[in-house]
C-alpha cells in the first residue's frame, strides 16, 4: 500500500510507482504546501497539518486539498466584498467632502456678502456722522 510517509521519508519502499505518479503525488504535495502557505490559517494550525500529512492517505489529502481551495476561495471572496465595501465607503466619504466643500464655499460667498453689506452700512454711517 501506497505510504506519504514512506514517500516523505524513505524509510520503508513503497510498491513501485511509475514516474508519471510520482510527479503527479509530487506536485500533490507541493499544491497542499501552497494551499497551507496561502491559507488564513493560524500558522500552529498549517504546522499541525504540515506534521499529520505523511500520515494522511491521498483520499485524505485530496480533501485537505478541496478544503484549503474552499477556503482559500471564500476568503477571497470575502476580500472583494470587503473591497467592495471599502470602495463604497471611500466614495461616500469622498461625496461628504466633497458637499462640505461645497457648503463651506456657499457659507464663505455668504460670510463676504455679509461683511460687504456691514461696511457698506458702516461707510454710510461715517459719511452721515462726518456730515453732521
Amino acid at each position: 500500500m501506497f505510504s506519504f510517509f514512506n514517500f516523505f521519508t524513505g524509510a520503508k519502499k513503497n510498491p513501485p510507482i511509475d514516474e508519471a505518479l510520482k510527479k503527479a503525488l509530487e506536485d500533490k504535495l507541493k499544491r497542499v504546501y501552497i494551499l497551507l502557505e496561502a491559507s488564513a490559517m493560524p500558522d500552529d494550525v498549517k504546522a499541525s497539518w504540515k506534521s499529520l500529512l505523511p500520515e494522511m492517505t491521498q483520499v485524505q489529502v485530496d480533501k485537505l486539498i478541496a478544503l484549503l481551495e474552499k477556503e482559500l476561495t471564500e476568503t477571497i471572496a470575502l476580500m472583494k466584498k470587503e473591497g467592495k465595501a471599502e470602495h463604497e465607503l471611500l466614495t461616500q466619504l469622498a461625496q461628504i467632502q466633497k458637499d462640505e466643500a461645497k457648503e463651506k464655499q456657499t457659507l464663505h460667498k455668504k460670510t463676504l456678502k455679509e461683511l460687504d453689506s456691514f461696511a457698506q452700512k458702516l461707510s454710510e454711517l461715517e459719511t452721515a456722522a462726518q456730515k453732521k
